[in-house]
């Protein structure tokens, strides 16, 4: 089973990462994910749009904002190295095929 849920990607500005999930707390966000120069924010679908807006109003540059389909943790599956160079092989080959849009899967190691 899959829910919904808001995922956002922002340009960090000059803001510590301290200040940043203060915002992200007040912006109804409910995980922040700091990465080089970016941060991960996960949020309801519900509050997508609310929380999208406060970091742009805040100054930020939204580098994505989309509803997600994630695996329920029940449903997650973890695979042994042999079968996630396999697992790799094929999300590569359908991420290159012109018809496919978007992969969803539950594997719960994916790198």
């Amino acid at each position: 089973m899959f829910i919904q849920k808001g995922f956002i990607v922002i340009k960090l500005n000059s803001m510590s990462e301290e200040q940043i999930l203060d915002l992200s707390l007040d912006s109804g966000a409910d995980n922040i994910n700091f990465l080089e120069g970016e941060a991960e924010i996960d949020c309801t679908a519900q509050n997508l749009e609310k929380v999208t807006s406060y970091f742009s109003q805040k100054g930020f540059e939204i580098l994505t904002s989309s509803v997600i389909s994630v695996a329920t943790e029940e449903n997650q599956i973890e695979l042994n190295e042999e079968d996630m160079i396999t697992f790799n092989t094929i999300i590569e080959e359908l991420d290159d095929h012109d018809d496919v849009q978007q992969v969803i899967h539950n594997v719960k190691n994916m790198n």
